[in-house]
């Protein structure tokens, strides 16, 4: 793979998303005295090329009112996808709900007031015939991770083997 050209504006953006990777196209256009349709492109070409592999969450130590934040990585039979979607919507605490390319097929984020509310969005999930694995990351109030990366893969039985 030949090297990369970055110039001052690929530069810009990269330490705008670095501060926050959700951080408005408008905003850094604006900074960088270009239109927000370049930055979405150089944005785009930025990943293409490797040098944006990815965004990532961290958790902030201070939940709030709730206990843990979660983030539940799916692998889905493609076939069901937009019935994937419509029942992640539907369930309560889970948002930002992705569309992933890669390992995963679907991302979404979970906000839950106690531990016993994201197990009872796992129980409906694992009953769901297109879930083929997930993964959680679970963060608790005290900001420590409690499960790191834990691969559950549904049975036929709908229970999950671990």
């Amino acid at each position: 793979m030949s090297a990369v050209e970055i110039d001052e504006i690929d530069v810009k953006i990269l330490k705008s998303l670095i501060k926050d990777s959700r951080t408005n196209l408008k905003e850094i256009a604006r900074e960088c005295g270009v239109s927000s349709n370049a930055i979405f492109k150089r944005i785009r070409n930025l990943e293409k090329n490797g040098v944006i592999t990815g965004y990532s969450l961290i958790a902030a130590r201070e939940l709030g009112n709730f206990e843990s934040l979660s983030t539940i990585w799916l692998t889905i039979d493609l076939a069901h996808e937009l019935e994937a979607v419509e029942f992640l919507k539907r369930q309560e605490g889970l948002f930002n709900i992705f569309r992933c390319v890669g390992r995963y097929d679907i991302v979404a984020y979970c906000l839950t007031k106690n531990i016993q509310k994201l197990e009872d969005i796992l129980q409906k999930l694992k009953k769901q015939e297109w879930v083929k694995a997930a993964v959680l990351n679970i963060w608790t109030q005290n900001g420590k991770l409690t499960l790191e990366n834990v691969e559950i893969t549904p049975t036929r039985e709908g229970k999950y083997a671990r």
